[in-house]
């Protein structure tokens, strides 16, 4: 009875340290699967994290001023991906300098914030990776909410745009922000823009 006892025991130790074993070499096999993509890529956020800088014309009211932005490139096998954008939109007033901005109405400057969803196709021979691969032409499409601070008006934001991307992660654009107010008696948005961005 004890042999038995002794070898239930032994046997159910030896189950304990497999399955902790296994366990040990399955992390293992995800944290170096890991460290590898890793080390490919970069980084986490390489090629996916995109700023951008652009100066754009109000046709509403015949002004100038400047759009800034940030993109989340979601990683794709194809010529195609999908983006996350958050934007700010500023343009000048005409009774005060340009960055005239949060002065409870004094000044006539036109403030806007963005949140869009969108979708972006290179120009490429091939089913590539469109961030990794070379230079290419892309265009580019986006939609979501957006708020412009003349009249506190909520509306749709729509940011189509055609551009250039380098390998180097520098990318020239060229688009339009509009926003359509929800409410007809508000005004909405329209921008013409020309930009800059960088790939980290």
């Amino acid at each position: 009875m004890s042999m038995l006892t002794t070898s239930h025991v032994f046997g159910k130790f030896n189950l304990s340290i497999m399955k902790k074993v296994f366990c040990l070499l399955l992390l293992s096999s995800c944290l170096f699967a890991n460290k590898n993509a890793t080390a490919q890529s970069g980084s986490v956020f390489s090629d996916r994290l995109e700023l951008g800088l652009a100066a754009n014309y109000n046709t509403d009211v015949n002004r100038f001023g400047l759009s800034g932005h940030a993109k989340w490139l979601f990683p794709s096998p194809t010529n195609g991906q999908f983006l996350i954008t958050g934007k700010l939109t500023h343009t000048a007033p005409s009774n005060g300098n340009f960055f005239s901005t949060l002065d409870r109405g004094k000044y006539d400057n036109i403030a806007a914030a963005h949140l869009m969803g969108g979708y972006r196709y290179y120009f490429r021979s091939g089913p590539r990776n469109p961030v990794a691969a070379g230079s290419a032409f892309f265009v580019e499409g986006n939609a979501g909410l957006s708020f412009v601070s003349r009249g506190r008006t909520f509306g749709a934001g729509l940011n189509p745009a055609v551009g250039y991307s380098t390998l180097s992660g520098l990318a020239f654009s060229l688009g339009y922000q509009g926003v359509l107010a929800f409410h007809r008696d508000k005004q909405g948005l329209q921008l013409l823009e020309a930009g800059v961005a960088y790939r980290f």
